[in-house]
């Protein structure tokens, strides 16, 4: 799968679950290991939920069902 294809795919997931909607979201695709390394990460995907102060709340390791993202960030 090609780069371009990837971040298609990646703006079609937050298109269907209206992630432009909600305040403070923000969706990264990362080519490099210079993010897996500061975050310390070991597979894909993986979901980071932050508060308004930046204070890491939750951390998803691997596929998830929606609605528990949803009820993370709510």
């Amino acid at each position: 799968m090609d780069f371009g294809r990837k971040i298609a795919n990646i703006r079609l997931f937050a298109q269907k679950y209206e992630l432009a909607s909600m305040p403070h979201c923000q969706m990264l695709k990362s080519n490099g290991s210079d993010f897996k390394d500061t975050f310390g990460i070991s597979g894909v995907p993986q979901i980071f939920i932050y508060d308004t102060e930046r204070r890491l709340l939750k951390h998803f390791k691997g596929e998830i069902k929606i609605e528990a993202i949803l009820n993370a960030i709510q």
